[in-house]
């Protein structure tokens, strides 16, 4: 299950920024570098394997 979701948003994720890259944002590259913590914060999730990492990752996200 992990790894269609990891999948899923390797997937998803670069859509996104293809769909908003024309989009007028007041501050471009913080919207950018959030989406790319978001991404990171849920492949953590997806792929972590003990309660520890996986507890870090969620309060991360």
């Amino acid at each position: 299950m992990g790894m269609m979701l990891c999948m899923l948003n390797a997937i998803s994720f670069p859509i996104i920024f293809i769909g908003t890259w024309k989009t007028a944002y007041e501050k471009p590259q913080n919207f950018f570098a959030l989406m790319l913590l978001a991404q990171a914060g849920m492949m953590g999730v997806f792929l972590a394997m003990d309660a520890l990492v996986f507890y870090f990752f969620w309060n991360w996200h």
